[in-house]
């Protein structure tokens, strides 16, 4: 009883140390989700993904294919080796996937095929999987990936110019 109490005491001091609840809070004002659902990034993904759908007149039919248990390849994770080790790097490669997303316009409504041939003129590109995708209107994701972007950029530089008016101070 003692343990879980000092443990429950070790999470409330965390959680007034980094504001865990009010990280959730401020994700649900910007992507527009009930608070209760900003512990989900996919329900927030999917949400913004959907009024972006909306307001181009499109709309989002769910297809379920396959079985509850059916899987899918996602992306490369190494398994750790446990142990102290020397001279060890990091690589954070999270912004590189919002990048290449802009980058090829990569969404779901401009998707064409794979490994097909691009007819002359059309405005398509063509990924080193083979991925094509139509380039000749900016897909959803690109849009919202580029209206977050520069809120970042437009935060990030309020927050410099803060750091400095307080370094002044």
């Amino acid at each position: 009883v003692f343990y879980n109490a000092v443990d429950t005491y070790l999470v409330y001091l965390l959680n007034k140390k980094i504001n865990t609840m009010q990280t959730f809070l401020m994700l649900a004002n910007v992507t527009r989700v009930e608070a209760q659902k900003a512990f989900s990034p996919i329900w927030m993904t999917e949400c913004i993904m959907i009024r972006e759908f909306f307001k181009d007149k499109k709309i989002v039919a769910e297809v379920k294919k396959g079985n509850k248990d059916s899987t899918f390849e996602g992306a490369y994770v190494k398994d750790p080796i446990k142990g102290l080790h020397q001279y060890l790097a990091t690589f954070d490669f999270a912004s590189l996937y919002p990048s290449t997303m802009r980058q090829w316009n990569i969404s779901p409504e401009t998707f064409i095929g794979k490994n097909i041939d691009i007819p002359e003129g059309k405005q398509w590109i063509t990924t080193a999987s083979g991925a094509v995708f139509d380039n000749t209107k900016d897909s959803v994701i690109r849009t919202i990936l580029t209206d977050y972007y520069s809120r970042r950029k437009e935060a990030k530089s309020i927050s410099v110019a803060i750091d400095k008016e307080i370094d002044f101070l």
